[in-house]
């Protein structure tokens, strides 16, 4: 006995003299074995608290301060020990300690399985032992061996080594983080929250809270061109909403720390209440503001990832239910499937009883395919999202996104420049300005000064943004005195509107650069870079030295933005759209290609640097460097580099498939030169598990004996490896490029354009595809039968139905524009076949062939179809009686069964039958228009 006690007064310093490593929690019946733990790895530098010794006063008290004093708590894991937790005895010393760690130290568990069922965490462990420790891997030390004690006290060390977790950040909401890997526009949003003017904006505020509490449609959008001042409203609407903490938030917190913590609704109604106006409080429950400039923030899928994290931490349940979804490689799919899978399925499987909430999507027009995110996220909202979450979107009015809001009517609050809301908004910021500039700009003149200075903002909040140092700028020159009303309203002292504030300040800069060349050589990589450079990236472009750098970037601190990460990026979209319009900007205009090559020059100088492993390909095709760009996709040691950028699975897929859209965006995808994009298409799932399968994967496709590039400069590994014998796995070369899944049913038809593939199936859904890199594009719902027919012209698509209606719809944002209904309500009288040429569009049903307009959905007769068919090109297609094909103005071809489908591509037609007979013919005589109807053949020659 006075062994042990020795032993416990070594292994366990006074409480209150220390701190400890590790906590132990164990069953009384394995306390000897406990001792021995704790001498052995006390050896190893990591000291216990144990209890006979450590105890002090009350047991609970000794206990809980143990804990506390311990960074980690070990659990010795006995039969005996897993049925005093599950028994739910709260008398009970080793429940109650487990439940303290619980929620103390649940980032900080160790389990070490004493008995040999107890290594069996899947199948031995149950009850809430099961669920408090259902992420723990225990360690087996079933023997006291050297090396089960060294896996125990490496477990302990990697667990004290570990960063500590928020304590909002239960175990699985950590894991969830882990796997989502959710990028963040976090630091974004609150520079521009924290540029918001208490006052301003009540007009937008009032039409949003109109809308929150009207509760009849689900999607907001804010429109309104570049500078008006969209972001900061949205991010001020994310920190009313509670999703966002300015730096001033997180000082008043710090300020009296004897204050509980608010709740998140107190601290929104108290945010909601500064603007003095009786207003129903917008909760926010998650946001994205998406960036041109960064691939990550521009990305939708990354936006939804992130989005589905924050969801996690604002609504109850949505992280259980998320956990039980099976999303590995979800940014590999679709972005309609990742919207699915991570939001709408999970927040559906929530109860309807949820607090209500919105999203925020800030600056659509910025996202890298806003088109996708228009007609597969916002436009489906309202459908199949639960009623309690909606939507806030802004954008500026361009193209197709106006297109779609205006189709789609959902409702939008223009911010137009004139209006009289915006420029009393933007004067009361300009006060607000020269009110903080006291030694500026005389005081009594402030209103006035205002009111003359919001004129000239044309209504562009991003105008004001350079007062302060225009201001403080006259002020020097003045040498004299603060600024006067007189200083200020001279017409010439400060430019009229963006266009003229730029040219003030991109001129300045050019003359403090030392001339154009100097000017050029920042301002054309900053354009043409699709992420920000960083300071040294920008050093070795500009051949400075890094002060000088530093310096230059000073000097244009009105124009660049430099992040937290010091990488630097214009402030604003709107001065990169200025730059590159010669229009609008003259002689001080950048040309994009100059950007390109100037950072393809870098790409090629600094090979190993992870902007080049990502960039280098498209700014050296993009500067007409082909031939380097293929150099290095054929150079075994670049691409084993390239596709190993990234901490984890899903950031090396995300790597791997921007190279491959970057091949596909450049035209090089099929290029003769190189196969290495093709290879990768197929090895993407396994380079992006093991970048160090490359020498693997590679032989299995192209084998020993290949001639190709990449073949020939393979490195073996310089570790064990598997070395394919012989060919296995699909060659890049190989014929099947993809295979298209997503239909619930049999696909009746198909007709591909360039790069657009459009299917028809029973399921009733017609479905446009990527044909290079087969994603699906937009699934148009709207057929209440099976679509037999499609066909694709231009932006147009046509799809004929059982349901008895031809259908038209936009091929880019996959909206519907007509409904063509005409065809008989005999029973068989579905329609079979659709075609379009030119304006015409032809359906086919067993017993009638119907003509329509494909501009305006109206019905023609054979004689106006005709009529309208461009001479010289007269190749519509008549079914008659079944088995009779005849072209408009020209003789036909009878075959023995019913005709199925017909298509054509240049002069050559393909007839198919009843008998699965297909029958090909060569036009004669005149010179034909390509058409499609069930099947097409290919206009990209190799493509099927």
């Amino acid at each position: 006995m006075a062994q042990v006690d020795a032993a416990q007064v070594r292994v366990s310093p006074a409480l209150n003299s220390k701190e400890f490593h590790f906590f132990v929690s164990h069953e009384w019946g394995v306390h000897d074995k406990a001792i021995k733990i704790a001498q052995k790895l006390r050896d190893k530098g990591l000291e216990a608290w144990l209890d006979e010794k450590d105890m002090s006063g009350s047991t609970d008290s000794s206990m809980a301060n143990g804990i506390n004093s311990s960074t980690v708590f070990l659990v010795l894991a006995t039969q005996k020990y897993m049925e005093k937790i599950n028994s739910g005895n709260q008398a009970d010393n080793c429940l109650k300690e487990f439940q303290y760690a619980g929620n103390k130290r649940f980032d900080r568990i160790v389990v070490a399985a004493l008995e040999s069922d107890m290594t069996k965490a899947a199948s031995q462990w149950t009850g809430p032992f099961q669920l408090g420790l259902a992420r723990q891997k225990p360690v087996d030390l079933t023997e006291l061996s050297d090396k089960a004690i060294d896996r125990l006290a490496n477990a302990i060390q990697t667990r004290i080594d570990t960063p500590e977790a928020s304590s909002d950040f239960t175990p699985r909401l950590r894991d969830l983080k882990a796997s989502l890997n959710p990028c963040s526009s976090e630091a974004w949003a609150k520079g521009k929250a924290e540029n918001f003017t208490l006052g301003t904006r009540s007009w937008i505020v009032d039409e949003l809270c109109k809308w929150y509490s009207d509760n009849k449609s689900a999607v907001f959008i804010l429109v309104g061109d570049g500078g008006v001042g969209k972001s900061v409203i949205m991010a001020e609407l994310c920190h009313r909403g509670g999703a966002l903490k300015t730096d001033e938030d997180v000082e008043k917190s710090k300020a009296d720390e004897r204050v509980e913590p608010r709740r998140k609704s107190s601290r929104v109604r108290s945010l909601w209440r500064r603007s003095k106006k009786e207003r129903q409080p917008i909760f926010v429950a998650a946001y994205h503001f998406f960036r041109h400039d960064q691939v990550t923030t521009a990305a939708p899928k990354e936006a939804l990832v992130s989005i589905a994290w924050q969801l996690c931490l604002s609504v109850p349940g949505f992280a259980d239910v998320l956990d039980s979804v099976s999303f590995g490689g979800i940014r590999d799919k679709p972005l309609a499937d990742v919207f699915q899978t991570i939001l709408v399925d999970p927040l559906n499987n929530l109860g309807s009883d949820q607090t209500r909430q919105v999203v925020v999507l800030d600056a659509l027009d910025e996202c890298s395919k806003s088109d996708d995110v228009l007609t597969k996220v916002i436009r489906t909202w309202k459908d199949v999202m639960p009623s309690w979450l909606s939507l806030v979107v802004s954008t500026r009015p361009e193209g197709e996104i106006q297109r779609g809001i205006t189709n789609n009517s959902l409702d939008s609050k223009v911010l137009e420049l004139k209006d009289e809301e915006n420029f009393r908004d933007i004067e009361k910021h300009i006060e607000h300005l020269l009110c903080d500039m006291k030694d500026t700009v005389e005081q009594k003149d402030v209103a006035s000064c205002a009111e003359i200075l919001s004129e000239r903002s044309e209504g562009l909040f991003l105008w004001a943004s350079f007062l302060p140092e225009t201001l403080n700028r006259m002020k020097e020159e003045k040498q004299g005195g603060v600024l006067t009303l007189e200083d200020i309203s001279h017409k010439d002292a400060i430019p009229n509107g963006l266009g003229g504030m730029f040219e003030e300040y991109f001129e300045r800069l050019r003359d403090k650069m030392g001339g154009e060349d100097a000017y050029q050589s920042l301002l054309t990589p900053i354009v043409a870079a699709r992420e920000p450079l960083s300071v040294e990236q920008l050093t070795v472009i500009l051949d400075k030295t890094k002060k000088k750098t530093k310096k230059i970037v000073g000097d244009a601190r009105n124009l660049l933005y430099q992040g937290g990460d010091g990488r630097v990026a214009l402030i604003h979209k709107r001065m990169a759209d200025w730059l590159l319009d010669d229009d609008l900007s003259g002689n001080l205009g950048v040309d994009v290609e100059d950007g390109h090559t100037a950072l393809a020059d870098y790409c090629s100088s600094s090979r190993d640097d992870i902007f080049s492993l990502r960039h280098a390909v498209f700014h050296l095709v993009k500067s007409g460097r082909r031939a380097e760009a293929f150099k290095l996709l054929n150079d075994f040691a670049w691409v084993k580099s390239a596709v190993s950028v990234g901490d984890d699975e899903a950031q090396r897929r995300a790597t791997i498939g921007n190279l491959i859209r970057d091949c596909v965006e450049l035209d090089i995808y099929f290029a003769p030169e190189s196969d290495t994009p093709r290879f990768l298409s197929k090895a993407v799932h396994a380079l992006s598990y093991d970048p160090n399968e490359l020498a693997s994967q590679v032989l299995a496709r192209l084998g020993h004996d290949s001639k190709g590039p990449l073949a020939r400069s393979l490195q073996t590994p310089d570790q064990p490896w598997l070395e394919p014998i012989r060919v296995t796995l699909a060659h890049p070369r190989d014929p099947l490029l993809h295979v298209l899944k997503g239909y619930s049913d049999s696909v009746l038809s198909v007709a591909i354009q360039g790069d657009t593939i459009v299917s028809g199936s029973d399921d009733d859904t017609v479905r446009i595809w990527n044909a290079t890199s087969g994603e699906e594009q937009h699934v148009l719902k709207g057929h209440s039968g099976d679509v037999n027919s499609v066909a694709i012209q231009g932006d147009t698509i046509v799809s004929g139905s059982s349901d008895k209606t031809v259908r038209i719809w936009n091929a880019t944002s996959g909206e519907e524009q007509h409904v063509l209904k005409g065809h008989s309500d005999y029973v068989r009288n579905y329609v079979r076949s659709v075609a379009i040429q030119g304006d015409n569009i032809v359906s086919q049903s067993p017993n009638e062939t119907r003509y329509w307009n494909a501009r305006t959905g109206e019905a023609l007769d054979a004689d106006e179809a005709e009529a309208s068919t461009t001479p010289g090109t007269k190749t519509l297609v008549n079914t008659e009686n079944g088995t009779h094909v005849k072209l408009s103005g020209g003789i036909g071809f009878t075959t023995d069964h019913a005709i199925t489908y017909t298509a054509c591509q240049g002069s050559v037609y393909v007839i198919g039958d009843e008998s699965g007979m297909v029958h090909i013919l060569h036009v004669q005589g005149i010179e034909p228009r390509t058409y499609n109807h069930n099947v097409n053949l290919s206009p990209m020659g190799s493509l099927i």
